[in-house]
C-alpha cells in the first residue's frame, strides 16, 4: 500500500476511535450544557463573585475551593453552606420517621435566611448548588412524615426546587449544580458492626443512590438542559470515583482515600474535588 494510502487509513482509524471514546464518555451524568453544543460566554471578569450554598461538604471545602478559584479565574468565594441541613432547608427526618436533630425548625430557620442574606450582602455572579441531603427524608410543617423516594416526596421536592432556585438567583446569579456523588467506601469501614443512626443514615444513602440520588441529579440536569441562560449541571463523579457505584472506590493515587469517612473530602481529596469543580465549571460557563 502506498505511503499516502497508510496515512489516509491511519487518520481515519484515530477518527473513529475518538468518536467512540466520546460516545462511551457521556454517561448519563455528563453535563448537558457540554453536550449541547452550549455557546462559550465571555472570558470571566476578575471580580466574579461565586457564592456556594449546600450542605456540611461544601462548608468543609470553602477554603481550598476559594484558593483554586482566585488562582484559575481570579474570583472571590463566599458560603451560604450550613451543615446537617439540605439545600432546601427541610426539617429532616431519620427513615425511622423521627426529627432528625433536637429541633426541626433548626434548617427552615437557618437556610432560606442564610442564602437570602449572602445573595444581598454579596450579589454573586454565580451560585455553586451542591448538597447529599436533599435526598433525605422531610418532615412537612405539620410535621408529615415524607419517606424518600415516594410520590410525595418527588412532590415536595419539585415545589422546594422552584422556592429556592428564585431565592438563589434573586440577582441573577448563574446556578451552577453539581452533582450528588456516591457515598464513599471509606464509611464501610467507619461504620463496621455501627448502629448508630448517622452510620444507618449512610447506609440509606448507600442503597438509595440508584433510586433517590441519581433521579435527583437527573432534575437538576433536566433543568440546566431547559434552562441553559439560567442554570449549568456539572459532575466530578468521574473525577472523584473509579466507578459510578455505591459505595465509590474514591481511593487516590497516594493509597488515601478522597473521603476518609466516605462524605467529607480531606487533604489531598478536597484539591482534587476543588479543581475538578473549578475545571467543570470553568468549561461549562465560558468555554
Amino acid at each position: 500500500m502506498r505511503r499516502e494510502q497508510l496515512i489516509g487509513v491511519g487518520i481515519g482509524v484515530l477518527l473513529i476511535v475518538g468518536v467512540m471514546v466520546t460516545l462511551h464518555t457521556l454517561d448519563a451524568e455528563t453535563p448537558l450544557a457540554l453536550t449541547r453544543g452550549r455557546t462559550p460566554a465571555t472570558v470571566p471578569s476578575q471580580d466574579l463573585t461565586v457564592l456556594i450554598a449546600g450542605d456540611s461538604v461544601p462548608l468543609h471545602l470553602v477554603d481550598t475551593l476559594g484558593v483554586v478559584l482566585e488562582d484559575t479565574l481570579g474570583a472571590d468565594l463566599v458560603s451560604a453552606a450550613v451543615p446537617v441541613c439540605s439545600m432546601y432547608g427541610d426539617p429532616l427526618a431519620w427513615p425511622t420517621g423521627e426529627p432528625k436533630g433536637a429541633d426541626p425548625d433548626r434548617c427552615p430557620g437557618l437556610v432560606g435566611p442564610t442564602q437570602t442574606a449572602m445573595i444581598l450582602e454579596h450579589d454573586p455572579d454565580v451560585v455553586i448548588w451542591w448538597d447529599r441531603l436533599s435526598t433525605m427524608p422531610i418532615l412537612t410543617p405539620d410535621r408529615e412524615f415524607v419517606m424518600s423516594g415516594t410520590d410525595r416526596f418527588w412532590e415536595l421536592r419539585a415545589a422546594a426546587f422552584d422556592e429556592t432556585l428564585a431565592r438563589v438567583r434573586a440577582g441573577g446569579a448563574m446556578v451552577v449544580f453539581v452533582s450528588t456523588e456516591p457515598i464513599g467506601i471509606g464509611f464501610v469501614e467507619r461504620c463496621a458492626g455501627e448502629t448508630s443512626r448517622n452510620c444507618a443514615w449512610r447506609r440509606f444513602r448507600m442503597r438509595r443512590y440508584g433510586d433517590v440520588t441519581q433521579p435527583h441529579n437527573r432534575m437538576l440536569r433536566r433543568y440546566a438542559a431547559d434552562h441553559p441562560d439560567e442554570a449549568v449541571f456539572i459532575t466530578i463523579t468521574d473525577t472523584i470515583c473509579r466507578w459510578n457505584v455505591s459505595p465509590c472506590n474514591d481511593r487516590m493515587w497516594n493509597g488515601a482515600l478522597a473521603r476518609p469517612d466516605g462524605t467529607h473530602y480531606e487533604d489531598r481529596g478536597e484539591l482534587r474535588a476543588a479543581k475538578a469543580i473549578v475545571r467543570d465549571m470553568r468549561a461549562a460557563l465560558y468555554g
